[in-house]
This record gives structure tokens, C-alpha cells and sequence, in this order.
């Protein structure tokens, strides 16, 4: 009996296909965010285990942010330091409604 078993070759790719594009540079991201942050956290010295030196290992330096929102108060007020005084709001008059004054006029004379 003879192999009639006919092996089928896969079809050519003229090129990358999309979804090859796209998971490319999806592993790119990663991988360049992954190396940022090896970058910035102290390399690869922290999964070294414990060092061989008798020195502690120096902790992580934090970064804190301050916000403030007035100026800081160097030392307190000396009670002869003249205090701001608050102008007061201007306040608001409605002018009186202008009508015509009357006017004096002589009366009229019977006679022409």
C-alpha cells in the first residue's frame, strides 16, 4: 500500500497582517513601561535579596507636595503691628425718580 496523504502547504503572507501590527505594539507599550519602571524604582537591586554588607539598606526616598493656600507665617504677630482694616462694601442708593417741578404761572385775566 502507497501514502496517498497530500500535505497542503499554508498560503503565502505578502506581509504583516493587522493584528499582527497591533499586538506588536501593544508588547512595545508594555515593555518600554515595564523598563521605566525598573528604571525608576532602583533597577533590579531590589529582587537581589539581602546584601552582603553590614550597612542597612538606605529606605526609598518619598516625595511629598505641599499645597498651600496663604503665605506661611514666619513668627507670630506682635500685638503693636498695625492690622489691616476692612473697607467696608460701598453701598448701593437708588436716586429719587426725577419729575418736573411745576412751575408757577400767572392766572389768566378776564379781561383781554
Amino acid at each position: 500500500m502507497s501514502d496517498t496523504t497530500k500535505i497542503i502547504p499554508p498560503p503565502s503572507r505578502g506581509g504583516p497582517r493587522w493584528i499582527d501590527l497591533v499586538l506588536a505594539a501593544v508588547a512595545g507599550g508594555l515593555l518600554t513601561l515595564l523598563l521605566i519602571g525598573v528604571l525608576i524604582t532602583g533597577g533590579l537591586s531590589r529582587f537581589a535579596g539581602t546584601s552582603a554588607s553590614p550597612t542597612p539598606a538606605s529606605p526609598i526616598p518619598s516625595l511629598t507636595l505641599q499645597i498651600r493656600t496663604a503665605a506661611p507665617t514666619t513668627e507670630a504677630p506682635s500685638p503693636t503691628a498695625a492690622r489691616p482694616t476692612a473697607t467696608p462694601a460701598p453701598t448701593r442708593t437708588t436716586p429719587a425718580p426725577t419729575t418736573p417741578r411745576p412751575t408757577n404761572t400767572p392766572k389768566p385775566t378776564g379781561t383781554p
